[in-house]
This record gives structure tokens, sequence and C-alpha cells, in this order.
């Protein structure tokens, strides 16, 4: 247990001071129990639903080259959130976000901050990879920006940490590099019903792509795949909007990506102190 989760036991624990020995002991027990579950909650309907119209989502040409959609995974109703850009090559072959190298560097990351992946959801900007990690592209932010805007409003984390530059510039809606972002605390709204407004838009009616249509390289079936969305989406016109409705507002901690410090071992200082900062932050609001 995540020494975030442990001291929510110990706080419920506290409640019963006057107890004797086996009395505190079974309250203990059962204080430990609803800790746990709460902490680990896996119900969440609302996010369940978000995901379910994710699933078969072509709303951009990445749905011809993907080979698994990347949702998120993690404690649907958790206090921290973290989203990174997009799903590598790994997350697109297992479905789930974070694994491989970049994601070992995050687990022990987390354990800095005192948490641990049951204690977090964990999503990205961009729901699909795209070919060969290229940094995605406007349009499918375009579309992927209220399924994520949902994301934040059925799990209402405490704070969402961003990581790296794409992910804290998409959700910050800044230019600013991540070395003038990183390590500092901001309160964003999250006005996902603007949709024409920054990477926000009226998305257009859900469609499915062929996905046999397309063979060869990955440089083809991404030709092909843009030629087609462009033929089947060539106008807002018939967009439906279906962006998440909120005006509420999330804390905003940005980091670098855990994979900026394989090639740069200063950023792998900066993150730890960044996740210390982040582990003091918990502890001063529970």
């Amino acid at each position: 247990m995540s020494m975030y989760s442990q001291t929510r036991s110990h706080t419920l624990f506290l409640a019963h001071p006057q107890m004797n020995g086996q009395a505190n002991s079974q309250a203990a027990s059962q204080a430990n129990s609803q800790a746990k579950s709460h902490a680990y909650s896996r119900e969440n309907p609302r996010l369940d639903r978000v995901q379910r119209s994710v699933s078969e989502c072509a709303l951009c040409p990445l749905a011809t080259t993907r080979n698994n959609i990347v949702f998120g995974a993690g404690n649907k109703n958790a206090d921290v959130m973290l989203c990174g850009e997009a799903p590598g090559k790994n997350e697109d072959e297992g479905g789930l976000p974070f694994v491989g190298a970049a994601g070992k560097r995050l687990d022990a990351l987390l354990e800095v901050a005192g948490l641990e992946r049951e204690d977090i959801f964990i999503a990205n900007v961009v729901k699909c990879r795209p070919p060969k990690n290229r940094d995605p592209r406007p349009e499918e932010i375009k579309a992927c920006s209220p399924f994520l805007g949902a994301q934040i409003e059925a799990i209402k984390p405490k704070i969402l940490v961003t990581l790296g530059t794409f992910s804290s510039q998409c959700i910050l809606k800044t230019k600013k590099p991540i070395t003038e972002l990183r390590g500092t605390f901001f309160t964003q709204p999250l006005s996902f019903s603007e949709c024409s407004k920054d990477t926000f838009f009226a998305l257009p009616s859900q469609e499915t792509f062929n996905h046999s249509s397309s063979t060869g390289s990955e440089q083809e079936k991404e030709e092909d795949a843009k030629s087609t969305h462009e033929e089947k989406f060539p106008t807002k016109s018939n967009a439906q909007n279906t962006c998440a409705e909120t005006d509420s507002a999330v804390t905003v901690f940005p980091v670098f990506h855990p994979a900026a410090a394989i090639y740069d071992p200063k950023k792998q200082t900066a993150l730890e102190n960044d996740f210390r900062t982040l582990r003091t932050w918990l502890k001063e609001r529970q």
C-alpha cells in the first residue's frame, strides 16, 4: 500500500481513540478496508460511458493505423490524474498507457510521490498511436480533446499532472516551453464546451473506417487514411457537438516527460524534485 493510502487509513483509525484493544483492532481493520476501497475504487459509470464512446472511434485517420485504442488505466476515481502525449509502440500493442522503459521510470517517480499505479489514473491527449511516434496533428488533437475533457470531468481529480511539452501546452493552451512550465501549479479552466476555440471543436458524426482497406507500409496506410478522412469529413457543416460541457477547473502540474530522463540525467533530477513537490502538495490536502 502506498503512503497516500496509508495516510488515509491512519486518519480513519484516529476517529476511534477511546475504543478498547480488541475494538481498536477491529476499527483499524475496517478503516484500512474502507480507505483501500475508496482509494482503489474501480466504479465510475460516467467514465465507463466515455470509454464505450471511444471504443470504436473513427474520427481521424489514426483509426486506420492503430492496433488498439489506449483509453487510459488506473483508479477511476483518482485524486491524481496523469496525462501524456500519445501512445507509443508498446502501448499501441498492449492497449495500456506507459509500459516499457518510460513506464518503469514513471513507477519509480510515483514512489517518490508516495503513490502507486492503483492510486492514479493515466491517460493521453491522443488515444491512438501516431505512426512512427510522430507528433499528433491538429486534426487528431481536435478529434480527441473532447474525450480527454470527458475523462477529466468523470474522474474529477484534485490535480492533473501533465507529462512533457505536448501535454502541458495542450492542457494549458500555451506555447511556453516545458522548461518554463514545469514544477509550477496552475489553475486551469476546462471549457471543453467552447469547441470552436483553441484545440476544441465540434466533432463530425461518428463513422467507421474500413481497417482492411489499407495495406502496405505505415506511411502508405497513413496517406490512404488521410485521403479517406478528407472524403468522409470534408467540412464541419455536418458536425455533431460531442464535447463535454463544463465550466469547472483543475489544478495542473506540468513536469518533464519520464522518457526525457533516459537521454538527459539532469531531467531525472528535476523530475524527482517535482514529484517530491507533488507529494508535499497531496499531503497538505489530506
